[in-house]
């Protein structure tokens, strides 16, 4: 079997999709997923950062987000998937930390970003999603 055809079983989006090989290309593109993500879904993203306890349209907004969000994700390689979808967590993640936001943000993005994150990010942001429902309950 030829390499293409290998690879294009292996990723589904190979050929589709340039491959973001330098890090200043991975950058780029995540800048531009968030900047897109924080002017529109701005008041949504506010409500939840103010969050004292789970709000009423939580849900909606995830799959919001989710619906808008998901398919841009799928248009990248899985490594560039992974690697995008891991900084947007890490930087929403540090947002809500920095700002001394409600911890609920953190929630929310890992519930968004969950299906595009790597396994060990998803146990380790688990453990802490479990500590702010504790803390939401």
């Amino acid at each position: 079997m030829g390499e293409a055809k290998r690879r294009k079983q292996l990723d589904a989006s190979y050929g589709k999709t340039h491959s973001l090989v330098s890090l200043n290309q991975q950058q780029k593109h995540v800048d531009a997923l968030a900047s897109e993500l924080s002017h529109r879904f701005k008041s949504e993203i506010k409500e939840i950062a103010a969050a004292e306890s789970i709000i009423d349209n939580y849900d909606s907004y995830k799959e919001f987000v989710s619906n808008w969000l998901h398919p841009k994700l799928e248009q990248y390689r899985s490594s560039d998937r992974l690697t995008i979808a891991s900084s947007i967590m890490t930087l929403y993640a540090e947002i809500a930390m920095q700002y001394e936001s409600s911890p609920l943000l953190i929630k929310f993005w890992f519930e968004v970003l969950e299906p595009f994150l790597s396994e060990d990010k998803k146990a380790r942001i688990a453990a802490i999603v479990g500590k702010i429902n504790a803390e939401f309950t």
